[in-house]
C-alpha cells in the first residue's frame, strides 16, 4: 500500500515536481485511506491527518523548487494572532508569503459508536473555512502594510504578505461545484492573492479529478508557480 510518506518522498526526489504529475498518486492514496476508514480499519486520528497531508504535498512541491523550508508559525496581525500552514519570511523577519491548505469532504462511514454518518461533501464546511482565509490575510496585511487601504482589490493584490489558499474538495451527490467555484472566485478577487483548487469525486469505485473550464481556472500549479517566483525574487 502506498502511503502519504511515499508520495512526499516521490515529490522531493523530483526536481521538476508539478502537482498535476502527482495527482493520480494523490487520489489513489486518498481513496485507500478513505476505504480503510469506511471499513473501520483506520483510527480516527490517522484519518483526520488528511488535511495535514494535503498541506504537506503543496509545501513539498514549493520547497522542491525553492530549496526553502515553509512551515507553520505564529504571526501577529493587527487584531489577532494567526498560525497559517505555510510562511516565508523576508530577511527582516516580516512575512512575504503566507498560505493555507484545506481538504474538505468525507465519505459515509460508521462511527466507533456504531452510528452511520452519510457522505459529507466538500461544500458542507466551505463557508466556515472561507471565513478563515478571508479574515487572516486582511488582518496580516493591515498589520504589515498599514491601514490606508484605498482601492480594495488593488490593495489586496499589492500589499504584503501575499496570501494563497489551496483546496482539495471531495464532491458528493448534494454538492454543487458551480456554486463552490463562484465562492472561490470571490475569494480570489477580493481576499487572496491566489487560489488553487482540486476537485474530485467517486466514479465507478475510484476517485477521479473533475476537469473543465471552471476547474482549470483554479490550477494548483499556477498558484504554486506564483509563490515560487515570489520566494526566488
Amino acid at each position: 500500500m502506498m502511503t502519504w510518506n511515499d508520495l512526499l518522498a516521490h515529490i522531493v526526489a523530483t526536481p521538476t515536481a508539478r502537482f498535476r504529475d502527482f495527482q493520480e498518486e494523490f487520489l489513489t492514496i486518498a481513496q485507500t485511506y478513505n476505504d480503510l476508514w469506511v471499513r473501520g480499519e483506520l483510527d480516527q486520528g490517522m484519518y483526520r491527518q488528511k488535511g495535514s497531508q494535503w498541506q504537506r504535498v503543496i509545501t513539498s512541491i514549493i520547497e522542491t523548487h525553492t530549496g526553502t523550508a515553509l512551515g507553520s508559525r505564529e504571526l501577529e496581525g493587527l487584531r489577532g494572532i494567526h498560525r497559517p500552514d505555510m510562511v516565508y519570511l523576508q530577511p527582516d523577519g516580516t512575512p512575504l508569503v503566507v498560505g493555507e491548505a484545506k481538504m474538505l469532504g468525507t465519505r459515509g462511514h460508521r462511527t466507533p459508536e456504531g452510528v452511520w454518518r452519510p457522505d459529507r461533501g466538500g461544500s458542507v464546511d466551505i463557508e466556515k473555512r472561507l471565513k478563515e482565509v478571508k479574515h487572516t490575510p486582511v488582518d496580516l496585511k493591515l498589520r504589515y502594510s498599514g491601514v490606508e487601504v484605498g482601492d480594495w482589490q488593488k490593495w489586496i493584490k499589492d500589499s504584503l504578505p501575499r496570501f494563497y489558499s489551496f483546496w482539495a474538495f471531495l464532491v458528493v451527490g448534494r454538492d454543487r461545484p458551480a456554486q463552490m467555484l463562484e465562492r472561490l472566485r470571490l475569494l480570489r478577487d477580493y481576499y487572496n492573492n491566489g487560489v488553487g483548487a482540486f476537485f474530485f469525486r467517486m466514479v465507478d469505485d475510484r476517485y477521479v479529478a473533475l476537469q473543465g473550464t471552471g476547474f482549470d481556472e483554479f490550477d494548483v500549479d499556477q498558484a504554486i508557480d506564483e509563490i515560487v517566483v515570489l520566494i526566488r525574487s
